[in-house]
């Protein structure tokens, strides 16, 4: 929506937009919040569930690119990396957010302690390791160098995001292949909210909103 806001209506007019994501359910929030905002009701927009590591477009598809917090989920990042300069024209532009410290991780543990999960551990490893690997700047740079990226900056900046709490935030964390360990299952959406309302309380912020750093 961020992109869309900086854009004239000639531009909205001439673009398609497609929103992907391996998770159903940041697909169905995006979905969502476009289709309740009556200024992109014209904006010509495609949703689908789509793996990053296996883009379903044409070489050169796009003029512009963004990836937000994808690529730790990649369990091979470099071939996600080369997907998106497969499909990005010639000249085109990439922006490419990642986690490297976040509270998600410790919101998700609070839940799959307040579930009594016990196999969690191998999911938690794995999101751990993820996030590290992304987590320096130097290296992320030559990673995206090897794939023929050009005119890199990379930086590091920390940012405080609020997120609706109703039950689409649930499932995007619930239908994520990656983030799912701590769920418990789709069904357990009550349970989250239960937990928000007391042990997790101090993830809500005074607008009803799930507050987390990154």
């Amino acid at each position: 929506s961020k992109v869309l806001q900086r854009l004239t209506q000639v531009q909205k007019d001439a673009s398609t937009f497609d929103v992907t994501d391996f998770s159903e359910g940041m697909i169905q929030m995006a979905e969502a919040k476009f289709s309740s905002n009556p200024a992109y009701a014209n904006v010509t927009k495609k949703f689908q569930v789509m793996n990053g590591q296996d883009l379903r477009f044409a070489d050169s598809t796009f003029s512009h690119i963004g990836c937000q917090f994808g690529i730790m989920f990649f369990p091979d990042r470099a071939l996600g990396l080369s997907e998106m300069f497969r499909v990005l024209q010639p000249g085109g532009r990439a922006v490419i957010a990642t986690w490297h410290d976040t509270d998600n991780l410790t919101l998700l543990d609070e839940f799959a302690a307040y579930l009594s999960l016990t196999d969690v551990a191998e999911g938690r490893a794995a999101m751990v390791t993820a996030m590290e690997a992304c987590g320096e700047p130097e290296v992320f740079q030559q990673e995206l160098a090897a794939v023929g990226f050009t005119d890199i900056t990379v930086q590091k900046v920390e940012n405080v995001f609020t997120l609706p709490n109703d039950e689409g935030l649930f499932l995007a964390f619930a239908t994520n292949a990656a983030m799912k360990w701590a769920a418990g299952g789709v069904h357990n959406y009550p349970q989250w909210q239960e937990f928000l309302k007391t042990v997790g309380a101090k993830w809500i912020n005074s607008e009803g909103r799930v507050a987390l750093r990154f």
